[in-house]
């Protein structure tokens, strides 16, 4: 009966194999706390890049997706509703999206030549 209730011990050494992670934690947390300062670098790093705000735009005919930073703006995703069709153009400080179906044709355009970027949309057609 002994060797029954030394299986249950033997079950019980798995958890002690998490005890070994804890003494591994306790030689790490010298490098944990060296490695802790190395994550706020790095998420320095992080916020020292130009903020990034990304803004959705419903229009007639799809949905556009922009990533909008101070000095620029970059296309995320254009997505043309069921029937309509897109088109997407762009050069160094501009872009423009276009939904169109039949005569109607709904419009984003955003600039951002040495300044913060500007978004219209607008319609044209029935």
């Amino acid at each position: 009966m002994p060797p029954p209730s030394s299986a249950p011990p033997s079950a019980a050494a798995p958890s002690p194999s998490p005890d070994p992670d804890p003494p591994a934690g306790a030689a790490t947390p010298a490098a944990a706390g060296s490695s802790a300062p190395a994550r706020p670098s790095a998420t320095a790093r992080r916020s020292s890049s130009p903020p990034s705000t990304l803004h959705s735009y419903p229009m007639l005919g799809g949905r556009v997706a922009l990533d909008v930073r101070a000095t620029e703006a970059r296309l995320v995703s254009a997505v043309p509703e069921a029937g309509w069709s897109m088109q997407v153009w762009h050069g160094d400080q501009w872009l423009q999206v276009n939904f169109s179906k039949d005569d109607r044709v709904s419009t984003l355009m955003v600039s951002w030549n040495g300044t913060a970027p500007n978004v219209q949309t607008f319609v044209v057609g029935n």
